[in-house]
């Protein structure tokens, strides 16, 4: 159905933040808040030196000067980019055409466990558990393609673990096809499905309940 646009296409409104927090040592710089009528996207930066890996930001909002909340995008791309290559784009719902002279960020937690420590090592040819994080005391068990972990329910903080990716021993990536979640009264079950592999692989988890920081205030000026 053909249509004329009465008005111009509203542009991106890019704010220069460079607002870095350092939560015991380990840093993170919020570069930029761009705005437009749809979405406002917060860019992050991971310092590269922290001792731990950054997982999570949750609850993440954006509260204007006349105290307008701003949360996380619900449906649709709530984030882009992969935490562990040092940047991410987190979204919020806009704010676009509510003037203001500054902009409060708030970040309702940070999860982070020790590098290193974000994985889990399986040999899918004789089905076994290789190595895991010491703190992640869950039933886990392995087919020729599938790995799964029973969460006991009231632990994780009440969220995923998200099982998503997988790199195989030469470095490549191991090819995710499908994810379950099966739920009893004790236990929520993940299950992610892979590519047939007859070989080792880490399964990295984008989520674990280990709060370094809570409350995190930013006030940003827009002018």
């Amino acid at each position: 159905m053909p249509f004329t646009l009465q008005n111009e296409i509203a542009q991106e409104k890019v704010i220069a933040a460079n607002r870095t927090v350092d939560i015991d040592g380990q840093k993170f710089t919020i570069t930029q808040i761009r705005r437009t009528p749809l979405k406002t996207a917060i860019d992050i930066e991971i310092e590269e030196a922290n001792t731990m890996q950054l997982l999570a930001f949750d609850d993440i909002s954006v509260i204007t000067d006349s105290g307008e909340r701003r949360g996380s995008i619900i449906n649709g791309i709530a984030k882009q980019g992969d935490i562990r290559d040092g940047k991410v784009t987190l979204y919020v719902q806009s704010n676009y055409f509510h003037e203001s002279d500054s902009l409060m960020i708030n970040i309702g937690a940070v999860q982070a466990v020790p590098k290193g420590e974000d994985f889990i090592e399986v040999d899918f040819a004789t089905k076994e558990v290789l190595t895991k994080p010491d703190f992640f005391d869950w039933a886990i068990s392995v087919t020729s393609n599938h790995v799964s972990v029973a969460v006991n329910k009231w632990d994780n903080g009440d969220r995923l673990l998200r099982l998503f990716d997988g790199v195989k021993e030469d470095g490549t990536t191991l090819e995710f096809e499908g994810y379950t979640i099966s739920r009893d009264e004790e236990y929520v079950i993940e299950t992610a499905q892979f590519e047939e592999y007859d070989g080792k692989a880490k399964i990295y988890f984008s989520y674990y309940f280990n709060p370094i920081g809570k409350n995190i205030e930013l006030n940003i000026p827009l002018q």
